[in-house]
């Protein structure tokens, strides 16, 4: 079996005991490398994914090991399709922004992760690392891109 971890973080201060990277990170000279599940076909994710212009995407499975490619470095988002669930997320949102990345659903909304919330993501999630605008090709933030989107409607495109 695959080592197991015990990742803890404080908001903002920093995150324990992440792993460091694969050595799986795509070599390119430019632009962020994205994470995205390849049966994210929405047409959200799809509009989505133009506007970022990522240089490489990486595909591994399930939603921790996703978020964990953006805290070891092997990547520097992520998007998610619309039906994630909200517990798969809580957890690996705690260490990302004690590491000062960002999540949010496409439209920049705080995800709440709190009793009689809903348990489905429906409205996707994306995740930067905190040195993402310095990877995008145009230099956006996490912020300006959800605008984009919200801008463009993309959830009207389910």
């Amino acid at each position: 079996p695959p080592p197991a971890y015990v990742m803890y973080g404080i908001a903002h201060v920093g995150a324990k005991n992440i792993p460091g990277p694969t050595g799986q990170r795509p070599s390119v000279s430019g632009g962020a490398v994205l994470v995205a599940s390849p049966s994210g076909k929405e047409a959200a994710l799809t509009i989505a994914k133009s506007t970022l212009l990522p240089a490489a995407i990486i595909t591994p499975g399930g939603v921790g090991n996703k978020i964990l490619s953006v805290l070891r470095g092997d990547a520097d988002c992520v998007l998610m399709h619309l039906s994630t669930s909200l517990w798969d997320t809580c957890a690996p949102e705690a260490l990302l922004r004690a590491q000062g990345g960002e999540m949010s659903t496409l439209l920049g909304e705080p995800i709440i992760h709190s009793a009689g919330a809903r348990i489905l993501n429906v409205n996707g999630v994306f995740v930067t690392s905190k040195d993402f605008s310095s990877m995008d090709t145009k230099r956006r933030s996490h912020t300006q891109l959800c605008d984009e989107w919200k801008a463009a409607s993309i959830l009207g495109a389910r």
